[in-house]
């Protein structure tokens, strides 16, 4: 039988959440329990972004939204101060009422095709950010794998 899962090969320094805790607050991506930026580079990259849940809030108008967001605005805490990134994609997750599908959320792996050039601006740094709106909660697991 075919299948259609693609295996990706994990890079550690490419992990962007590492929580195995339900995260019930919006907050940048932890790993090893402090925020996690992902240097890039100079160059353009594209790549996928790898969000594997193992468990989530599916409760009426619960929702969690994972945003791959950018910045230019240097290393460090201040590269994603507010007005200094840019949301590149999003991956909402929940009730079939708010998450924008036909079924609510189950538990697997989400993939979502990212690039860190957008509309001619090339953003070095990289991070994940959980949304939660009312009282959602998500435990995931996060990473980047640059495309071939």
């Amino acid at each position: 039988m075919a299948r259609n899962r693609i295996d990706y090969t994990l890079d550690a320094n490419t992990i962007l959440h590492s929580s195995a805790s339900s995260i019930s607050s919006s907050a940048a991506g932890l790993v090893g329990g402090a925020a996690k930026i992902l240097d890039l580079g100079q160059g353009r990259v594209d790549a996928t972004l790898v969000v594997d849940i193992s468990a989530v809030d599916i409760a009426a108008g619960d929702e969690a939204t994972v945003f791959a967001q950018f910045s230019d605005g240097g290393p460090g805490t201040t590269a994603f101060e507010a007005g200094n990134w840019i949301a590149q994609g999003s991956l909402i997750f929940g009730d079939v009422t708010l998450n924008g599908s036909k079924a609510d959320t189950v538990v697997g792996r989400y993939e979502m095709g990212v690039t860190n050039e957008i509309s001619g601006t090339t953003y070095r740094y990289m991070r994940v950010y959980l949304l939660i709106a009312a009282s959602g909660a998500l435990t995931y697991t996060a990473y980047l794998v640059r495309d071939a």
